[in-house]
């Protein structure tokens, strides 16, 4: 019985692995042409460089196929939802960058466009510490899927 379970569970993962079938988030982008990113501050700055740089040294605008500029992060919390005593039960986070994809000479290759995603999280007032956590760890989260937004704009871009 505990033999048959395993096999069907390895015939299971491997079925879905041969059709293409990944976790979400698990991709990744192999971008073979320079990108100049212009200086700029902020987490999803530092992580688009990371990723630029992951297999590549950071061109200048000369050598560059295509320049990547980001405007100024703007993370948001608001509420969504309040108990009977109105207060916050129920919060969202909002994190939107513009940016601008250029040629090399300069000119828009789109016109300027915002990533934005937004997430959901309980407060408890009960465990403060550990919805705080919870809250850091949705707004990395963020910033890693605002990034993947962008570059995926920008590869899109660079395959036409």
């Amino acid at each position: 019985m505990k033999t048959a379970l395993i096999l069907t569970l390895i015939a299971s993962l491997t079925i879905l692995s041969a059709c293409g079938w990944r976790l979400r988030g698990s991709d990744t982008l192999n971008i073979k042409q320079n990108i100049y990113l212009a200086p700029a501050s902020g987490e999803i700055y530092q992580n688009i460089r990371r990723e630029i740089t992951r297999k590549r040294s950071e061109v200048s605008i000369a050598e560059a196929d295509i320049q990547l500029v980001l405007g100024d992060e703007f993370f948001n919390e608001r509420n969504h939802s309040v108990n009977n005593q109105l207060q916050p039960t129920q919060y969202q986070l909002v994190l939107s960058i513009p940016y601008e994809i250029l040629d090399p000479s300069g000119k828009p290759l789109i016109p300027e466009a915002t990533a934005k995603v937004s997430r959901y999280y309980t407060f408890n007032r009960n465990a403060i510490t550990s919805s705080d956590r919870e809250k850091q760890t949705l707004r990395k989260e963020m910033v890693r899927a605002v990034s993947r937004q962008i570059l995926r704009r920008v590869h899109i871009l660079l395959r036409k």
